[in-house]
């Protein structure tokens, strides 16, 4: 055992299963928010592929707050708050439901729940 690197000997130490084991999963870094513009044509692009696949029998369109209900239910385990409600409401930007998302991924709950 004398010419044994730290890992290998930890490994004939402790056993095989040892060695065997994952290394703990690095997150990948997140990419840089979209500016409006880029917002915009890519939800155009979004629209024309609708279209090129769906024809003139596009799916009918899921209200907003639908989505977030069933988003905060399957991401944080309760309905959205009257704060998160009012403020998908108040937002005339596009891509508002995407940044209640985001806050929903970025909630506390999100990561004890998905630790769980």
């Amino acid at each position: 055992m004398a010419g044994l690197r730290a890992p290998a000997l930890l490994a004939a130490l402790l056993g095989a299963s040892f060695a065997l084991w994952p290394a703990p999963p690095v997150d990948p870094p997140l990419p840089p928010p979209l500016d409006p513009g880029q917002e915009a044509s890519e939800r155009a692009a979004s629209e024309a592929f609708d279209r090129a696949v769906f024809g003139d029998h596009l799916p009918p369109a899921v209200d907003e707050l639908l989505i977030l209900r069933r988003a905060s239910l399957g991401l944080l385990g309760v309905v959205p708050s009257l704060e998160r409600i009012q403020a998908l409401l108040v937002d005339p930007r596009p891509g508002r439901l995407d940044r209640q998302l985001r806050a929903m991924v970025d909630d506390p709950r999100f990561r004890a729940r998905f630790a769980q």
